[in-house]
């Protein structure tokens, strides 16, 4: 089984204090989006926050579009996923406020809790299932019971009153599974293959009954004498066709051998 996972490292820029850094112009302008940003990431991290501890609904809105940085790192803070965040401060005294901001900002983030599990395609997982399955049941059947290779194996699934398991209803639940597998394991193409087959037997079985289907619809042999159906809906007006032999039986679908079978008021069970 082939499983995938995506890893993101993100270094996010610290806040910009322009009282400290004496930036301008384009440095200024380049702050300020940061700024707004992280601002944007702490309200995200607030609102999952409450999430996680009930203060908010699970269908809570989060602001994850108000900024590509919040829209990017959706996955990791949200999403089905493990995460990881290092908050580094700084001892001196001149960066109590940032140190205490960050802080502050890392203990909201340590308060998201995220239940990651693994995607997993639905038809995988049954056929990852089943093959769990056909590995026991050929285990159980390599088992021989108090009878050596007789008719039963030692206890398992399906065990009767004695504590065995007869070897037939084994094999028949191992080629049950195994043919599931190969149903379920099938490509596209194989079952585009199987769906065409199916469609040509039909016409074939169709086709002796005299009946042969074309684009416009059903065409009958007009050789031979036949019934249709009538029906107050148009669109189910004509959609049965029943051909007459010498000798045909019609009468109740309740009744045996009846070639055309009725249901409804004063209808017989052979007519």
């Amino acid at each position: 089984r082939e499983k995938v996972s995506k890893l993101s490292l993100v270094d996010l820029a610290g806040s910009e204090r322009f009282s400290k850094t004496g930036a301008s112009g384009d440095r200024l302008k380049e702050g300020s989006n940061i700024n707004k940003s992280l601002t944007t990431l702490g309200m995200v991290i607030s609102a999952l926050a409450d999430i996680a501890a009930g203060k908010k609904g699970k269908g809570a809105f989060v602001p994850y579009r108000d900024s590509t940085l919040t829209w990017l790192l959706k996955d990791n803070l949200g999403g089905n996923s493990k995460t990881v965040m290092i908050a580094t401060i700084s001892p001196a005294d001149d960066n109590f406020e940032e140190t205490l901001s960050t802080l502050r900002y890392a203990d909201r983030a340590k308060r998201i809790i995220n239940n990651a599990v693994i995607n997993e395609d639905a038809n995988a997982k049954v056929i990852r299932e089943l093959r769990e399955e056909v590995d026991k049941l050929r285990s159980q059947l390599g088992t021989p019971g108090p009878g050596g290779n007789g008719g039963n194996v030692g206890p398992g699934h399906g065990a009767n009153a004695e504590g065995y398991v007869d070897i037939t209803k084994l094999r028949d639940q191992l080629a049950q599974s195994e043919s599931l597998i190969n149903e379920l394991s099938a490509t596209w193409e194989q079952k585009l293959k199987k769906t065409e087959e199916v469609h040509k037997e039909r016409h074939k079985f169709l086709e002796e009954m005299g009946i042969s289907i074309k684009s416009t619809g059903i065409q009958v042999d007009a050789s031979k004498f036949y019934l249709i159906n009538l029906n107050a809906d148009p669109a189910l007006n004509e959609m049965l066709v029943y051909y007459l032999k010498d000798f045909t039986r019609v009468g109740r679908s309740t009744a045996d051998n009846q070639d055309i079978q009725l249901n409804g008021a004063g209808v017989q069970p052979e007519h």
